[in-house]
């Protein structure tokens, strides 16, 4: 394949340990391009030269509004407006400016800041390169109900006119793409790590180990987009007095599970670790929980999400308790493909009797865990890499 020059504006940039970040990185990766990427977001920075897959450039923060007074009516509307128009051109500046010698094959414009894909759809008109926008999650719902939204969902209708292609991870979220801006996106599912999965160990039968506690893990933010699908898991682990254990690994601190109500003698918080290690943690559990909240600020969102775990959890060898709500990406996803023990009501007595069923059926626990790892397929890396690289190779007319 002819190298490519390739620009990423994103929120987060590999290798840096966030899903949008572990994403990029894995579909960049093993291939030969040259690659620039911006952020205005100086924690996505890699610090190790030998991590690093292009050249980093760090852009200035930007604000929402002209002006921080609480305006009403149309001048809250119009400084709404004028705050955002000014700093997407204010972005798309720092950019140009950046590249001044340079002219990428194409621009990714990422989803996860309401002024990234709108700049670099600018960048792109203004270089007469290609533009692709590349959608996480939802870019209009993510935001705040009210005029950021209604200004973000207005600015959605332009830029994608002018992508090339628009790609999302999965069909839920192309859907409401499509009914919105009238393009068809490409569906790439969140890659798992092919290397890492292959070596998952094989499940035990942790029925059979008795006087131990049943080990549940989740990895992975604790946020509103989790909050009340964990605190329904820890309240059931808290009253089973020691038939169940929670380990929880995030970079969350300890005081935001206390504060969200997750933390009792029975859940432990364990703090980040690598993609390596937590692979390894995994090998230990005897069950994955897949938690999306019933009643979140941002709840549009998380019916279309595709949490960047779940080709690891679908290639763990590990039972899947899945706790979303019902026709939410995630559970219409795992109940197809049987691939989870789906509970999808926000129900502490549902998620319970979920867990006993667990654990009192080792003939459950191997069907949904020959199931996930067929529907892990779905996740490959390779697979994902291909089709990647392939859309970035064909140029549209």
């Amino acid at each position: 394949m002819v190298s490519l020059k390739i620009a990423v504006v994103s929120t987060a940039l590999p290798p840096a340990p966030s899903g949008q970040a572990i994403v990029l990185g894995r579909l960049l990766r093993e291939r030969d391009a040259r690659c620039w990427f911006f952020s205005d977001n100086p924690d996505t920075f890699v610090h190790n030269s030998q991590e690093s897959l292009g050249e980093y450039r760090l852009l200035r923060p930007l604000l929402f509004g002209l002006s921080m007074r609480d305006l009403r009516g149309p001048l809250g509307e119009l400084n709404a407006h004028l705050g955002m128009m000014r700093p997407i051109r204010i972005r798309a500046a720092q950019i140009l400016e950046q590249l001044a010698t340079e002219r990428p094959d194409v621009v990714i414009g990422c989803s996860g800041n309401p002024f990234d894909l709108p700049a670099s759809a600018l960048v792109a008109k203004h270089l007469g390169t290609r533009f692709i926008a590349y959608l996480f999650d939802d870019p209009v719902y993510q935001w705040p109900r009210g005029l950021v939204r209604k200004i973000v969902r207005r600015l959605e209708s332009r830029w994608a006119s002018q992508a090339e292609c628009v790609i999302c991870p999965n069909t839920a979220l192309a859907d409401v793409i499509e009914q919105r801006t009238g393009r068809a996106p490409i569906v790439i599912s969140n890659p798992r790590d092919d290397a890492i999965e292959a070596a998952a160990a094989d499940d035990a039968d942790f029925a059979n180990i008795p006087g131990r506690p049943v080990r549940i893990l989740y990895s992975g933010a604790v946020s509103e987009s989790q909050r009340d699908a964990l605190a329904n898991l820890a309240n059931v682990v808290g009253r089973a007095n020691g038939k169940f254990e929670l380990h929880i690994f995030t970079q969350q601190p300890h005081e935001r599970l206390a504060e969200y109500g997750l933390l009792n003698p029975y859940v432990f918080r364990r703090g980040h670790v690598s993609a390596h290690q937590i692979a390894l943690q995994r090998d230990n559990a005897d069950i994955l929980f897949l938690p999306l909240s019933f009643n979140s600020p941002i709840q549009e969102v998380l019916m279309t999400a595709s949490p960047g775990k779940m080709g690891e959890y679908l290639a763990s060898k590990r039972p899947l308790l899945v706790h979303a709500p019902k026709g939410s990406f995630v559970a219409r996803f795992m109940t197809t493909h049987r691939a989870g023990h789906v509970v999808d009501v926000s129900s502490s007595v549902a998620l319970a009797t979920a867990l006993d069923e667990l654990v009192g059926s080792a003939d459950l626990r191997a069907d949904l865990v020959r199931s996930a790892l067929k529907a892990s397929e779905l996740f490959s890396e390779r697979g994902a890499r291909d089709r990647f690289w392939e859309v970035l190779a064909t140029r549209k007319s």
